[in-house]
């Protein structure tokens, strides 16, 4: 049996990517998202990670299987765009809920598993909109930098694990975010 790994959002884009990749690699891979896509050798398990519920089941489901958790991989996110005053406060809370609390609630459910078996490593993908933001992706920008700051601020002290926080450079590139992005009036402000 390889390492285990939970992997959020897998089932698009850089996600399903990266799941793949690893299952070649000779991983036992486990992904969760609301969509569920066939992938030879990655199990699926339909979740929400914006669900405290959710996210238990999905945890509790890897550890039936597989017995432990080596790594936990929060990648999953969508963007919205446009500018500042014409997207709605519940839209841009969503999207934190999705791209920051998510990885938040995934972390909360894995980190006491990893605790006690002494090892564990957390990837949380992040962005380059992260410290350079994105004009009329502000919200989505400020998601990422949320996860930068909670790394900085609480994840280095999540020691003896391993405890990665991985920064995605990748600029727009053709995958379902970037399509699936949600425009917010096509006006144009400073904001």
């Amino acid at each position: 049996m390889g390492q285990v790994v939970l992997l959020t959002g897998g089932s698009s884009g850089i996600g399903l990517q990266t799941a793949i990749a690893l299952q070649q690699a000779g991983y036992d891979v486990y992904e969760i998202s609301r969509n569920h896509v066939q992938t030879p050798g990655v199990v699926h398990i339909t979740g929400d990670v914006t669900d405290d519920e959710s996210v238990e089941t999905a945890v509790n489901k890897v550890l039936q299987a597989a017995g432990r958790i080596d790594i936990l991989i929060n990648n999953a996110g969508f963007g919205i765009s446009g500018a500042v005053e014409f997207t709605d406060t519940q839209t841009a809370m969503s999207q934190f809920d999705v791209n920051f609390f998510g990885m938040v609630r995934m972390c909360r459910a894995v980190l006491p598993y990893m605790r006690k078996a002494g090892n564990g490593k957390i990837i949380n993908l992040s962005s380059v909109a992260a410290t350079i933001p994105i004009p009329f992706q502000t919200f989505y920008s400020a998601s990422k930098a949320a996860i930068n700051a909670l790394y900085h601020g609480a994840g280095k002290r999540s020691t003896p694990l391993s405890y990665s926080c991985m920064r995605s450079d990748a600029g727009r590139h053709s995958h379902t975010l970037y399509n699936s992005t949600q425009k917010n009036g096509d006006r144009r402000c400073s904001l």
